[in-house]
């Protein structure tokens, strides 16, 4: 099967330095808090992103050494994801 089964957008909080949670699909609820607030130590592709501003892929969540053992992988897993990218996008 092609094409994303979650997808979430986030808008820069220029004043704190933070990605917000706008709008997410099919993440547990739980990830979805979780990833309420992203800042530039998370390990997710989000955190990454906002650190290096940069689009970011990681094919496998597993087998991704930054991921291991955080509390982002946890995340990844409750919702079931395995692959995800994030792309920053710019006005």
């Amino acid at each position: 099967r092609q094409g994303a089964q979650c997808a979430s957008l986030q808008m820069l909080d220029v004043h704190g330095g933070t990605l917000q949670l706008v709008e997410c699909h099919g993440f547990e609820p739980r990830s979805a808090e979780f990833w309420r607030t992203v800042d530039v130590n998370g390990a997710s592709t989000c955190g990454r992103v906002l650190h290096g501003g940069e689009r970011t892929i990681v094919t496998d969540v597993e087998a991704d050494a930054r991921l291991a053992g955080t509390e982002d992988l946890a995340a990844y897993r409750l919702s079931g994801i395995r692959a995800v990218q994030s792309t920053p996008l710019r006005s």
